[in-house]
C-alpha cells in the first residue's frame, strides 16, 4: 500500500515538474496584444558563437548546421539564466518549429522581444529581415 501511495505521488508531482522547467516565462510577454492563436518559442535552443563572423561562409543561415551548445531563451548569453557565458559579440540560435496547421493560410508574426544591435533572422533558410536597435523589440511578418 505504501508503494502506491509513493508512486501516484511521483506520477503527479512529475508532469508538474516538466509543464514548468520546459517554457520560462510562458506568459504572454504583451496581454495586451495577445491573440487566441499564439507560440512561445521562449525554451532552450541550440547556440553557437561566432567571433570571426563567418556563419554566413560556412553557410548556418541555411540552417543545416548542428551547433555544439544549447542556451535558454528568452536569457541573453552572458546572464546567468542563459546558461551561456560571454565570449563573442556575434552568436548564432537555431530551433525547430512545429507551426499549426490551421495557421498556413494566416498572416504571421515572428516577435523578438529584445536584441542587442544586431539581429537577422532567417525561417527555412529565406532570409525574413534585419533589426539594428540596442534591446528594442521588433517584429517580422
Amino acid at each position: 500500500m505504501n508503494t502506491a501511495k509513493r508512486l501516484l505521488l511521483v506520477l503527479l508531482i512529475a508532469p508538474i515538474t516538466a509543464l514548468t522547467q520546459t517554457i520560462p516565462l510562458p506568459e504572454h510577454p504583451r496581454p495586451d496584444f495577445e491573440r487566441s492563436q499564439w507560440q512561445n518559442l521562449n525554451g532552450v535552443w541550440q547556440f553557437e558563437f561566432d567571433s570571426l563572423n563567418q556563419g554566413i561562409a560556412k553557410k548556418w543561415n541555411e540552417g543545416n548546421s548542428s551547433f555544439a551548445h544549447k542556451i535558454s531563451v528568452p536569457f541573453p548569453w552572458g546572464s546567468k539564466l542563459s546558461g551561456v557565458q560571454d565570449k563573442a559579440d556575434i552568436a548564432w540560435y537555431q530551433r525547430d518549429l512545429v507551426i499549426d496547421a490551421s495557421w498556413k493560410s494566416k498572416r504571421t508574426f515572428l516577435t523578438i522581444g529584445a536584441s542587442d544591435w544586431e539581429t537577422t533572422v532567417w525561417l527555412g533558410g529565406k532570409l525574413l529581415g534585419t533589426h539594428q536597435g540596442g534591446y528594442t523589440p521588433f517584429l517580422l511578418s
